[in-house]
């Protein structure tokens, strides 16, 4: 009988039955303040799925329904943090199914509200509590610093908290979180060992937005490694001349990809200007490449900072050549090319690149 009662709705509300279930429920509760918090609006927004929605809270509460895509992060402020503070700091949910999640609002800090009902993003905030901890642990301790240095130059967490990330591919092989958490927090490891981090995901599990994000940027970065010949580009400067890498061809080049909100793109920036007066008479190319989202703030630290040397301006998104092509995942990021186009090595800055251009160019101490 019970078979026949929903064959029935099914084929009577089938749009009704569809949303059911594919609806994610964001249920929503402020401990404190609740009358004061009534009429002000709750934000959500997903920048990959592209959604976005709001509610107003009544009774200290509030919900907001949308339709379930595929696993993503959906982002969430209030109206009453907004106006008080001028800006807000987000609320992230990591969302791998459709049902209810609620929400244990905090009215002093919405950012840090208690979740329930999102299994995934349970598996990142014990991962990322287990991460913090073992990170204070590095940073109170000087002689455990000292002996992971000597372990690894470039990757010196590497042995340290490699077993955290077995331990959570050990039990969570085929979750939207571990996929996550490769994409998004692996680059205290060399690129042998994340591609073993992405070789022990189950099969599910590599099929997840972030394992696939993961798999283009190893992929990427095979591509970049030294005695690769550097991808070519076209990208346009200030006037929107646009420049291309092969015009440089038999001169060597020093790749620098930056954001003009990047403290340590500052630093490295007064290195670069130390670079280009001892170099540029040898013929060492500077090319700068930002990967601002805002042109105008590009525009204003090229000004401020007399950047005379070429300065391009990267393209958004699925086509940036910084983040697709050569692999960046922070800033500043720095690629020496050889005379031939060959990369002759990647994420310099300081000292080393000061090794490798004395040797190239035989400029001594």
């Amino acid at each position: 009988m019970s078979r026949v009662i929903l064959t029935l709705l099914t084929l009577f509300f089938p749009i009704s039955i569809h949303a059911n279930n594919n609806t994610i429920t964001f249920k929503g509760y402020f401990k404190d303040r609740k009358d004061s918090l009534d009429n002000y609006r709750v934000y959500m927004y997903n920048n990959v799925t592209r959604q976005k929605d709001s509610a107003i809270i009544h009774d200290g509460a509030f919900e907001i329904n949308c339709d379930f895509i595929y696993p993503s992060r959906y982002l969430f402020y209030t109206e009453f943090e907004l106006r008080k503070s001028g800006g807000f700091l987000p609320l992230a949910i990591l969302v791998d199914r459709p049902g209810r999640i609620e929400i244990q609002a905090s009215s002093n800090s919405f950012a840090t509200s208690a979740i329930s009902g999102a299994e995934a993003n349970k598996i990142l905030e014990g991962f990322l509590k287990e991460l913090a901890e073992k990170l204070s642990v590095v940073v109170k301790d000087k002689k455990l610093q000292d002996s992971l240095k000597q372990q690894s130059t470039a990757f010196p967490l590497q042995t340290f908290l490699k077993p955290q990330y077995d331990k959570l591919l050990s039990q969570y092989p085929n979750s939207y979180a571990t996929a996550y958490i490769l994409d998004k927090y692996s680059l205290y490891f060399d690129l042998s060992t994340r591609e073993s981090f992405y070789n022990s995901l189950g099969q599910e599990g590599k099929t997840m937005p972030g394992a696939v994000d993961f798999l283009k940027r190893l992929d990427t970065e095979r591509k970049n490694l030294a005695g690769n010949l550097a991808f070519l580009f076209a990208l346009p400067d200030s006037n929107n001349i646009q420049h291309r890498l092969e015009e440089y061809k038999g001169k060597y080049i020093l790749l620098d990809f930056w954001e003009s909100t990047c403290y340590n793109c500052f630093v490295e920036l007064q290195h670069l200007k130390e670079i280009q007066a001892k170099y540029e008479k040898n013929g060492l190319i500077i090319i700068s490449i930002s990967m601002d989202t805002e042109k105008e703030a590009w525009l204003r630290m090229i000004r401020q900072e007399k950047m005379k040397w070429l300065q391009l301006f990267d393209k958004q998104g699925a086509e940036s050549i910084g983040k697709w092509k050569y692999g960046v995942r922070e800033f500043p990021s720095i690629f020496l090319i050889d005379n031939e186009g060959k990369i002759i090595a990647s994420k310099l800055k300081g000292p080393p690149l000061d090794a490798i251009l004395e040797r190239i160019f035989a400029v001594p101490n």
